[in-house]
């Protein structure tokens, strides 16, 4: 029967069922996502066919409880996150690393377990229940067109699948989420649709694929709108289960053997792509693999280490600015102030961004200090100042210069300030109080001592220099007066 033609009435617009032949008035509104799908069927037909279909799932796959264990699973290690320490809202990169997030330097290193594991690792909770309230909607659908296994395969595979993506395409970042393999779940459904020429209600392809739909565009709208995203997981994992689910789908109603050995060699395949991706992956990103121990050995202090590998990385990769930084920083440990003044001058030169490029500047015043340049050293810290103005330390070493350079207000108001960032500090306490005993005023000079021993009745240097200042003034006040 050919679609059913619309006409107009008096109580407004009809449509005929092409189902049953009776005239029906369509629902007003409906979704904006699906105006190509024509409503041809009548509110009782399309329950009836939606009800039909979904016994032909339900036959086809009597359970559905791999969607139920993965979302389970993905709770329970993040409530094992959160009670190691890992904060619900905001976990740190370093702690998504240690539960097995994906990062560059560790994966392409030999980590290759991060690919899987960051799939079920999640930055916050807000993240955790997105994915899995989409999983939720969709994984379901897919786990009964599917089959149960075959649909734990397109879930593991799209994951992998996006991981390495992530990991081929930007190995800088910490990558962590259910996102690719959910993502991977959407393309293998529009596949089954597609290719599978399932005969769908058109009920369930209005708000399932609107669903999808949604869920796509807007993940990745927002990828793209904003920084920290990973769209290149996201989008490795939905081309990862398009392909699957074209491959993988099966007729509905389903038969009663289904061929398992074509199964197995897709899936084979699959992996062996995935072999050959992550051998090109590693190949490509040398400079990142020496840059990853060189991080490690440089928070072991195994520092001559650290400068080789650091130095084979920007070697393979000349425009690596934080490789750059860090082997100025690993040479500023050596007390090669030369070689860390280069080191660091390129990788600011390479336009290092935010936090990274303050700290860049507050190093390379430290190596200037050490060689007593001191109007150099000033002027670097001023410009991580200008970057990160919140950065106690770096007002403490600006106040260092300005005390060694004898400008000494200038010192007095930079630790002043530093103290005002963090003050609970009894080295920059004994620091103004030395500035105070350089300008000659010593009872502000035996508070701020009085002010360090406080913070730390430990501090020796602040008890020697007090007491000191205690006896010249019992001195002066016991000289015969002429």
């Amino acid at each position: 029967m050919t679609i059913a033609t619309r006409s107009q009435s008096p109580g407004g617009r009809t449509a005929t069922c092409k189902e049953c032949g009776q005239e029906f008035t369509p629902a007003s509104g409906g979704s904006g996502l699906m105006p190509s799908i024509p409503i041809d069927t009548c509110p009782e037909c399309s329950n009836a066919a939606e009800g039909a279909f979904h016994r032909i799932l339900t036959e086809a796959t009597p359970r559905v409880f791999i969607t139920h264990i993965i979302i389970a699973l993905n709770l329970v290690v993040f409530m094992a996150m959160v009670a190691s320490g890992v904060s619900i809202f905001a976990p740190q990169s370093d702690q998504l690393i240690k539960w097995g997030a994906d990062y560059g330097p560790q994966t392409l290193d030999g980590d290759w377990w991060r690919l899987l594991s960051s799939a079920f690792v999640h930055i916050g909770a807000l993240h955790l229940l997105l994915n899995m309230w989409c999983l939720w909607n969709l994984g379901r659908l897919a786990e009964r067109m599917f089959g149960n296994w075959i649909f734990l395969a397109l879930y593991l595979l799209s994951g992998l699948g996006g991981s390495l993506t992530s990991v081929l395409w930007n190995p800088s970042i910490v990558s962590a989420g259910a996102s690719g393999a959910v993502f991977g779940v959407a393309g293998g459904l529009a596949a089954f649709w597609y290719f599978g020429k399932v005969a769908l209600p058109r009920s369930i392809i209005k708000r399932d694929f609107a669903s999808i739909l949604t869920f796509v565009g807007y993940n990745l709208s927002y990828g793209f709108a904003r920084g920290g995203v990973d769209n290149a997981g996201h989008i490795g994992g939905l081309l990862v289960g398009f392909a699957l689910g074209a491959l993988l789908h099966r007729p509905l109603p389903a038969p009663a053997i289904r061929s398992r050995l074509r199964t197995g060699l897709i899936c084979a395949g699959a992996a062996l792509t995935f072999v050959l991706v992550a051998a090109i992956a590693r190949k490509t990103h040398e400079s990142m693999i020496s840059y990853g121990r060189g991080v490690n050995y440089l928070e072991s202090n195994l520092n001559d280490r650290a400068i080789e590998e650091f130095k084979r990385a920007v070697a393979s990769d000349p425009a690596f600015a934080v490789a750059h930084h860090n082997l100025g920083v690993a040479y500023l440990r050596q007390e090669h102030y030369e070689q860390a003044i280069d080191a660091l001058k390129k990788s600011l030169e390479l336009n290092l961004e935010g936090r990274v490029r303050a700290m860049a500047y507050h190093n390379l015043g430290l190596a200037y200090s050490a060689l007593s340049r001191y109007d150099e050293a000033i002027d670097a810290s001023k410009q991580s100042i200008q970057l990160d103005p919140q950065d106690a330390d770096t007002y403490y070493d600006l106040a260092v210069a300005y005390f060694k350079k004898e400008s000494y207000d200038e010192a007095i108001t930079a630790f002043q300030q530093s103290l005002k960032l963090k003050p609970d500090q009894a080295d920059v306490q004994i620091g103004l109080g030395e500035t105070y005993e350089a300008k000659g005023l010593q009872n502000q000079a035996i508070a701020a001592y009085d002010d360090a021993l406080k913070i730390d009745p430990g501090a020796e240097v602040a008890r020697q220099r007090l007491n000191e200042l205690k006896t010249r003034g019992v001195r002066a006040a016991s000289a015969p007066r002429h």
